[in-house]
C-alpha cells in the first residue's frame, strides 16, 4: 500500500490529505467536537471503478461510549462518488485503537454488536455508508487514535471523475447523538501511462523485516519474515549477492496474505549473528537485483557459556569539587542505583509472574485489559536476567519472555513492548488421520492468534499446518486444526499472538499430539539446551539456573516445570 502512495508522491506530486471538518462545510451543534489527525490512506488513486483499500485514522476529542458509533460516509462530487458493493460485509472492516501512544490493539468485529464484538452495518451503493457500533463492554476513550481499515475480500471502487473527494467521519453515542466530526479528503487522479503489455515492471518492494536487533540467548527458533507491496515469490541466502535463480529451492519462503507476507522458521543458537539476504519475484517475473538484509543477533544465556559479554566501559572520573567548601563529589552515573521498567500486554485477569535472575520478584493478577507497567528500582550496576510469564485461569502457563541487560547507575531501562505468548491446551492428544481437533487457550485480548503444527523433528521440510483465530475480550481463543494429508507420527503444536505486522509474541509452550498413533515425544534434541551439539556441563548449568521455573528452554519435556524429570532426560542423553 505504501508503495503506491510513494509513487503518487514522487510522480504526481499528490498526496492523501486528512484534515478536520471545516465549520462552513458541516455546521456543528454546540456539543459536537472536531476529530483531530484525520486522514484516509488509499492504495491507488486510479479512477473509474478501480478496487481501493482505505485506512482511515483519527484521534477522538470525546470518549465514544459503549454501544456508541463510528459512521463513515464517502461523499459525491459532481455526481461521482466511491461505490460500496453489495458484497462488502463486516469481515471487510477492521478497527484498531491506540491509547496513550501505545500499540494498536485490534477490536473484535462481527455482523452485529455484542458485549465483546463491534457490529458493522453497511449501506451499499454510490451513496452508501459504513456504521460501526461499539461493543457494549468496551468504549474508545478520549484522545485515543483509531484506525479503520476498509477492504479485505471485497473492496470499495473508485469514482469516475478525476477530482477531490471527502469521506465524512462522525462519532456518536448510543442514542445516535453526534459527538465528534471530521473529514478526510482524497485526490483521484489519472495514472501515468505505460505500455499495456509491460505488466508490473517494478520489482517487489520489501519491508518490515523481522526479527531485528538482539534477541534473548534462550531463543532456539525464530520466524524470519518480511512483507512485499504486492503478490511475490521470495527466497533467501546466507551469502550476499546471490542471484535469485541461483538460490536453492530449499530457501523458498512460505507465503500468506495473498502472497504479501513471506516467512520461514529457522533454528538459531546463542551468542551468534544471523544474516538473511532476500530477493523476490513478482507475478510479472520482475526480480529484485539487490539484497534485502534481515540481521539479528542472539545473546548469551547467563551462566551457561564460557563466552562472556564485552566488559562495560570504564566509569568516568568523579566530578571535581565545585568550590572551596569541598565535600560531596562522587555520585555519578555508576555510583547510583538503576531501575528497570517492564511494559506489555497479556491475558486479562491472568496472573503475571516476573523473575529477576530466576527469583520471583512480582506475582499479581492482571486487569481486565491484560496490560502491565511495573518499575523495579534500587538495582546495583550489573547484569540482570528478567523473565516475564503469565498463568491463566486454568493454571496453564505461557512461555517465559526473557531479557538480559546490563544496567548502569542512574538509568531507567525500559523493556517494552513485552507481548506474552498465549497459553495452549487440547482435550485430546491422539487424533485419527484425517480428523480434526481443537486447540484452546488464552492470549492478549482482541488480537489474532496463529497456531502452527509440524511433524516432530521435521519443522523445516515437513508439511506445516496453520490456523488462526482472534482472542475474545477475555483473552480466550479456539482454533480447529485438520490432519488431512498428514502422515502417521508425533507432531508439535504451538501458538503465538500477531499483535501487528511488526509485533508478535514468543511462541507458546509446545504441545505434542499423535496423528494415527499415541504421541511419542522425542526430547533428545531438546536436552542440548545451548544447541552446541553436546549435552554436557554447560547444559547442566543452564538447567540449574532455571531450576523450579517454567523456562521454555530448560523445560525439556515442556510440562511447565523445570524439575527432576528434565534432569533425568538430560542424563539419558549425556555426551560429556
Amino acid at each position: 500500500m505504501g508503495f503506491f502512495v510513494d509513487i503518487l508522491k514522487r510522480s504526481l506530486g499528490l498526496f492523501v490529505l486528512g484534515f478536520a471538518a471545516a465549520l462552513f462545510a458541516f455546521p456543528l451543534t454546540a456539543s459536537a467536537g472536531l476529530l483531530s489527525s484525520v486522514s484516509d490512506l488509499i492504495n491507488t488513486s486510479v479512477p473509474s471503478g478501480t478496487s481501493t483499500t482505505h485506512l482511515l485514522t483519527f484521534t477522538t476529542a470525546t470518549t465514544i461510549p459503549v454501544s456508541g458509533r463510528i459512521v463513515l460516509t464517502p461523499e459525491a462530487t459532481s455526481g461521482s462518488s466511491f461505490n460500496i458493493p453489495a458484497s462488502f460485509v463486516f469481515s471487510d472492516v477492521s478497527v484498531a485503537v491506540s491509547i496513550g501512544g501505545g500499540p494498536f490493539i485490534p477490536r473484535s468485529i462481527a455482523a452485529t454488536p455484542s458485549a465483546l464484538n463491534d457490529g458493522v452495518t453497511i449501506v451499499s451503493g454510490a451513496s452508501g455508508s459504513i456504521m460501526i457500533t461499539l461493543a457494549s463492554g468496551f468504549n474508545i476513550p478520549l484522545g485515543a487514535t483509531v484506525r479503520v481499515g476498509l477492504g479485505n475480500a471485497h473492496f470499495i471502487t473508485s469514482p469516475a471523475l478525476v477530482t477531490s473527494y471527502r469521506v465524512r467521519i462522525q462519532t456518536r453515542n448510543a442514542v445516535n447523538t453526534v459527538l465528534d466530526r471530521g473529514t478526510a479528503m482524497i485526490a483521484i487522479v489519472s495514472p501515468v501511462g505505460v505500455d499495456a503489455g509491460a505488466g508490473n515492471v517494478i520489482p517487489p518492494v520489501r519491508s518490515n523485516g523481522l526479527p531485528s536487533g538482539l534477541i534473548p540467548g534462550s531463543t532456539v527458533s525464530v520466524m524470519v519474515s518480511l512483507n512485499t507491496d504486492a503478490t511475490a515469490f521470495c527466497k533467501f541466502s546466507a551469502t550476499p549477492g546471490i542471484d535469485f535463480w541461483a538460490m536453492a529451492t530449499s530457501t523458498i519462503m512460505t507465503t500468506a496474505n495473498f502472497g504479501t507476507l513471506h516467512y520461514v522458521n529457522q533454528t538459531v543458537y546463542e551468542n551468534d549473528i544471523f544474516d538473511y539476504y532476500i530477493r523476490c519475484m513478482n507475478e510479472s517475473n520482475i526480480i529484485n537485483t539487490t539484497d534485502y538484509n534481515i540481521h539479528f543477533e542472539v545473546g548469551v544465556i547467563p551462566n551457561a557459556s564460557t563466552t562472556y559479554p564485552v566488559a562495560p566501559p570504564t566509569p568516568p572520573s568523579p566530578p571535581a569539587p565545585s568550590g572551596p567548601s569541598g565535600g560531596g563529589g562522587g555520585g555519578g552515573l555508576f555510583l547510583q542505583q538503576g531501575a528497570v521498567t517492564l511494559q506489555g500486554a497479556s491475558i486479562p485477569g491472568g496472573t503475571l509472574i516476573v523473575t529477576k535472575d530466576g527469583a520471583i520478584v512480582k506475582e499479581e493478577a492482571l486487569s481486565i485489559l491484560g496490560t502491565f507497567d511495573h518499575q523495579f528500582t534500587g538495582l546495583e550496576r550489573g547484569t540482570y536476567t528478567w523473565g516475564v510469564s503469565v498463568r491463566d485461569a486454568t493454571g496453564k502457563k505461557s512461555s517465559v519472555y526473557s531479557s538480559t541487560i546490563y544496567i548502569l547507575g542512574g538509568t531507567n531501562n525500559i523493556i517494552a513492548p513485552v507481548y506474552l505468548s498465549p497459553t495452549i491446551t487440547t482435550a485430546t492428544a491422539t487424533i485419527p488421520i484425517g480428523g480434526d481437533f481443537r486447540v484452546t487457550g488464552f492470549a492478549i485480548p482482541l488480537v489474532p492468534v496463529e497456531v502452527i503444527m509440524n511433524k516432530q523433528g521435521d519443522a523445516q521440510n515437513g508439511k506445516i499446518v496453520t490456523a488462526s483465530s482472534t482472542a475474545n475480550g477475555n483473552g480466550s481463543w479456539t482454533v480447529t486444526l485438520s490432519t488431512e494429508g498428514l502422515s502417521k507420527g508425533t507432531y508439535e503444536v504451538k501458538a503465538h499472538s500477531l499483535v501487528s505486522s511488526k509485533d508478535r509474541s514468543n511462541f507458546s509452550p509446545v504441545l505434542y499430539v499423535g496423528v494415527g498413533e499415541n504421541p511419542n515425544p522425542n526430547f533428545k534434541n531438546r536436552a542440548d539446551l545451548n544447541r552446541d551439539g553436546k549435552v554436557n556441563l554447560v547444559d547442566f548449568s543452564i538447567l540449574l539456573f532455571n531450576w523450579k521455573t517454567s523456562d521454555a528452554v530448560a523445560d525439556i519435556n515442556q510440562d511447565g516445570n523445570v524439575n527432576l524429570t528434565d534432569f533425568s532426560i538430560m542424563l539419558a542423553n549425556w555426551t560429556g
